[in-house]
């Protein structure tokens, strides 16, 4: 090979390193803006978390919407708190639409449903999917409507994490811990993860699995040996699901509201007033920055990097 081909070859080398070098550099900085943004945000959500809900004082059925990822939701915790309280409200209806979200969130929000209960009754109505933690919120009610169509189930547990290891290798960054103990801060994106510690990850997971089993065993009154069929993260139709005992009937929100009225002997003009949180404000006021917030918060940043106040294993 000629002098002169070596150098040409070269010299592509040295542009192609420098073309990755600033790619590098853009996603570093896009990254970088992206969770100042984030932060941000989050503050302005905290600071409208912190008022005062206002419940109406005549009769009525609250009607609060449970959608998007389940996480620790301080807007929402407010409102089911405020509902607990206030004599004014006769029934509680969960429009529930979510595919699931963080195991300490949805068991909090479990437990505050099933403290209402025992004073009020409550009904789920599924619109288009209860899956995960959305299934669970939705075994702590009364009685649970969901359309023929709509999805049902996914009773599991997960734990996600990127690996970055290779990529990183090949732009020539290595990441060096150090650690108190050999479990210490692991899964790490930047390197590989010991056997140990997966096997210690799968043992959390089963036992979190058994927990969320034994809850639908007992809210749902399915016997133990349909249970396996059922929980092994596969997800069903309201029209499978009503057959396995999953929910209670085929229908809407409509339905729920009569169902309440007949059988916990409501007033039949008793009205339906809904509750919102900030989500709710948030999807009302649609835009591509609000929709950008939304995904990076909620699905880029949790999925990626823990970034959120919920546990890493996900229902």
């Amino acid at each position: 090979m000629s002098k002169k081909t070596e150098t040409l070859q070269e010299i592509v080398k040295i542009n192609l390193d420098r073309k990755n070098a600033k790619k590098w550099r853009f996603i570093s900085i896009l990254l970088l803006i992206s969770l100042v943004f984030v932060v941000f945000f989050q503050v302005e959500m905290i600071n409208k978390a912190n008022k005062d809900i206002r419940i109406h004082k005549v009769n009525h059925i609250a009607h609060v919407k449970i959608q998007g990822v389940v996480y620790q939701n301080k807007a929402l915790l407010k409102v089911l708190k405020a509902i607990e309280k206030e004599n004014s409200v006769k029934g509680l209806i969960l429009e529930i639409n979510t595919p699931g979200g963080g195991v300490v969130a949805a068991e909090i929000i479990y437990n505050h449903i099933k403290r209402i209960k025992k004073k009020k009754p409550i009904i789920a109505s599924v619109s288009t999917l209860a899956t995960s933690a959305g299934y669970l919120i939705a075994s702590a009610t009364d009685r649970i409507y969901a359309h023929k169509t709509s999805i049902i189930g996914s009773i599991g547990v997960l734990m996600q994490w990127p690996d970055f290891k290779d990529l990183l290798d090949n732009v020539g960054i290595k990441s060096k811990t150090l650690r108190s103990g050999k479990f210490k801060a692991l899964p790490n994106p930047a390197e590989d993860t010991p056997a140990y510690v997966i096997e210690d990850l799968q043992n959390k997971i089963d036992e979190m699995h058994t927990w969320f089993v034994d809850i639908v065993t007992k809210e749902r009154s399915i016997p133990l040996s349909k249970i396996p069929a059922m929980t092994d993260g596969r997800v069903f139709t309201g029209m499978t699901s009503i057959k396995m005992g999953l929910i209670d009937a085929i229908g809407n929100m409509d339905d729920g509201v009569e169902w309440l009225k007949e059988q916990k002997q409501l007033e039949e003009d008793m009205e339906v007033i809904t509750y919102e949180t900030d989500e709710d404000a948030l999807r009302n006021d649609f835009s591509f920055k609000n929709f950008l917030i939304s995904f990076i918060t909620k699905k880029i940043l949790p999925d990626w990097f823990g970034y959120n106040s919920s546990s890493p294993f996900r229902l």
